[in-house]
């Protein structure tokens, strides 16, 4: 039985992965035709300037360039991301899961269709921009996820979000391409609102529920934000759990109870006051250093270990290094985007 819930999360983990990385590749993807759509827009008429009207140049004779470059896009699809992962970290985990995980589906629904039905460019950017939220509240989540589950889970959501860059890409393009599918821009980002679909009843059909994650009762408002402990240690962690099975009256306090089980579901994450946070990212740094100069290198060319009380904070601060590379990158592509078209005059 062991085995089977191990194999449940390792799937479920990767699905994470894949998902929650799927709506920021495919708006990557699509780049060129959100782009594209303003210049037609330029040409025909308001009725005639949707994606659907872009269609595939047979044979290219020199670069086109637009005003408003590839890199507008990029920077929309990373900068709520990073301001995302900047500040997250530091009250996120008074959420609880569940509501988190609503919170991303929704947003990268929410992202498909804007972009799908825009009729112009700030509309479609304010979709990435959606997209790039639901990435980055995700990252936050999925890896402050894993501190309660085995270090597989990491390792699945590796896997997942490597998965996303090659199945996002090769998707998209399989639907778009005249000689395959030949759907339009527009339809197949339509089509994709089946990735946030899945994304969240994975959560709940898949991923075996640890019962160390705290759970909030819809009909139950006082139990909506996750209760701040002062559990400072794993003793202190054990000794809390057995007070509050005695102590029923506590329950509207510390969380929810299940009644089958007569036992008390609590969040054994310690809590960590604002400056341990801040001081916890310094021996981070090493790791979030390189991540961001490898993040940055790849981006411009194509467009924790930690004790358990602070692991669920560690892992996922962790992932903000690669989005300051990825705005980085996105600011360099401007100026050398307008740069290369230069060359053509």
């Amino acid at each position: 039985m062991a085995d089977i819930n191990a194999v449940r999360n390792f799937i479920a983990f990767w699905i994470f992965g894949l998902c929650n990385n799927f709506a920021y590749v495919i708006m990557l993807s699509a780049a060129d035709d959100i782009m594209s759509q303003q210049e037609h827009e330029n040409v025909k008429s308001s009725s005639n300037s949707t994606l659907d009207s872009v269609k595939c140049v047979e044979k290219i004779t020199s670069h086109e360039c637009t005003t408003a470059t590839l890199g507008a896009v990029l920077l929309a699809d990373i900068i709520p991301c990073l301001v995302a992962k900047l500040v997250l970290p530091f009250f996120m985990h008074r959420l609880p899961h569940g509501a988190r995980h609503l919170l991303v589906c929704i947003l990268q629904a929410l992202s498909y269709i804007m972009v799908a039905t825009s009729g112009s460019i700030p509309m479609s950017l304010f979709g990435v921009v959606f997209a790039s939220l639901s990435s980055g509240i995700g990252e936050n989540a999925y890896l402050a996820l894993s501190a309660h589950y085995s270090g597989n889970s990491i390792s699945a959501w590796s896997s997942g979000t490597g998965g996303a860059g090659i199945f996002g890409a090769l998707g998209y393009a399989l639907l778009t391409e005249p000689h395959l599918l030949e759907l339009t821009p527009r339809t197949t980002l339509l089509v994709m609102l089946i990735i946030p679909i899945l994304f969240y009843i994975t959560n709940y059909t898949i991923l075996v529920q640890s019962p160390t994650i705290y759970r909030a009762t819809v009909f139950r408002p006082n139990t909506w934000i996750v209760p701040a402990t002062n559990k400072n240690t794993e003793n202190d962690i054990e000794d809390d759990k057995e007070t509050s099975e005695i102590k029923a009256d506590d329950i509207s306090i510390t969380g929810t109870y299940e009644e089958e089980s007569n036992t008390l579901k609590s969040n054994p994450t310690a809590t960590i006051s604002m400056q341990e946070r801040l001081w916890l990212l310094i021996p981070l740094l090493k790791y979030m250093i390189p991540m961001a100069l490898v993040y940055y290198a790849e981006y411009l060319i194509n467009q924790g270990l930690a004790e358990p009380r602070v692991r669920e904070y560690s892992l996922a601060v962790a992932s903000l290094a690669d989005a300051v590379g990825i705005v980085a990158a996105g600011f360099t592509t401007i100026p050398v985007h307008n740069f290369v078209c230069s060359l053509n005059h």
